[in-house]
């Protein structure tokens, strides 16, 4: 489901911001095990260098209850010690995974984005439109995950200045 941004862009602006989305209910999960939440496409008037940046902060919901916990031995214990809110940061022969999270962006040096989807990798790109998405891949339906911030910044390289100051100390003035 695409999220909605309402966002302008002119070519040589310092830096622009796709707002960040906070607690949306298009950013949790529906049935079904992979959720995709996809930003709108973005574009700039003309193609430039980029610096593009997301933004993203998640976390998953484990199935297992307090009652459970006693599986895990004493409170302390060394197999207990291993659990956190969210699950097991370690897991052992039997236990299920943990849900896995991937950003990919899509961008092109026309107006439209295209559907070329990669893994992101924050750094510059020569571009002209962009869209990101957030694939979260859950182990089974008992798992549950929020996305709590999902943004994207694109900042824009901004025209040299000509060097005033250097001109008036060297012209006599």
């Amino acid at each position: 489901m695409p999220i909605t941004t309402n966002m302008t862009v002119e070519a040589g602006a310092p830096s622009i911001w796709v707002p960040a989305y906070l607690r949306g209910p298009q950013l949790k999960p529906s049935a079904g095990t992979t959720h995709t939440h996809e930003t709108d496409a973005q574009a700039l008037a003309e193609a430039d260098w980029v610096y593009l940046q997301i933004v993203l902060m998640a976390y998953q919901i484990h199935p297992m209850t307090v009652g459970g916990l006693d599986a895990f031995g004493p409170i302390g214990g060394r197999n207990f010690l291993r659990w956190t809110s969210e699950g097991p940061t370690s897991l052992l022969p039997g236990e299920t995974a943990n849900c896995s999270i991937r950003v990919d962006v899509a961008h092109s040096l026309t107006a439209t984005a295209g559907s070329d989807w990669r893994e992101h990798d924050s750094g510059r790109h020569k571009l002209r439109s962009f869209k990101a998405r957030v694939v979260v891949t859950r182990p089974d339906t008992t798992y549950d995950f929020r996305i709590v911030r999902f943004g994207v910044q694109a900042t824009v390289n901004a025209p040299p200045m000509p060097d005033r100051l250097g001109e008036r100390w060297f012209d006599g003035a």
